[in-house]
């Protein structure tokens, strides 16, 4: 119900504001409890009853959507998500001439070391059309030492990636 109401929320706001256009609704991984597909199916029927066609989805995998297949291969998290959200598990998308890059873990569920050259690529791209307008990464979890947790949690190749490009946000 949370996630449902939160396009009733974002919406109404957005209609007082000066821009009263959501271009798009970032989903930053976890959106499953463990990967499997009756809670895509179930993520997808909220995603087609409250988002807007001018909305676009941006969403990449999280740790929780490779539990299930962890004992298996992990990988099959890249197949479930593949089919029922994006058949791009990374992403750079040009909104409004601005990127939104998101980077999904590895295909083991719990690194992204096998995406920092990619990552990086995308963010010289992005630098070289405009070095001084921001870029917008999203992945899940933080980058190291950025945020309240992510000592715990955050990811240091990406705080290696990141820290080299001041205008990521």
């Amino acid at each position: 119900i949370r996630f449902a109401n939160l396009f009733n929320d974002m919406y109404d706001y957005a209609e007082n504001c000066e821009y009263p256009n959501v271009d798009a609704i970032i989903v930053a991984g976890d959106f499953t409890g463990g990967g499997a597909e009756k809670e895509y199916q179930v993520f997808n029927k909220i995603i087609e009853e409250n988002k807007k066609d001018e909305t676009q989805l941006l969403a990449i995998l999280g740790n929780h959507e490779f539990i299930d297949y962890r004992d298996v291969d992990a990988s099959v998290g890249y197949d479930v998500f593949q089919k029922y959200v994006n058949e791009r598990v990374d992403t750079d998308v040009v909104i409004n001439g601005y990127h939104f890059i998101g980077v999904s873990y590895d295909p083991n569920g719990k690194t992204f070391t096998g995406k920092m050259r990619w990552l990086e690529d995308r963010l010289d791209k992005a630098t070289e059309e405009d070095p001084n307008k921001p870029i917008f990464v999203y992945q899940h979890p933080h980058a190291f030492y950025t945020v309240y947790g992510s000592v715990n949690w955050g990811d240091i190749d990406l705080r290696n990636v990141l820290s080299k490009y001041p205008q990521v946000v």
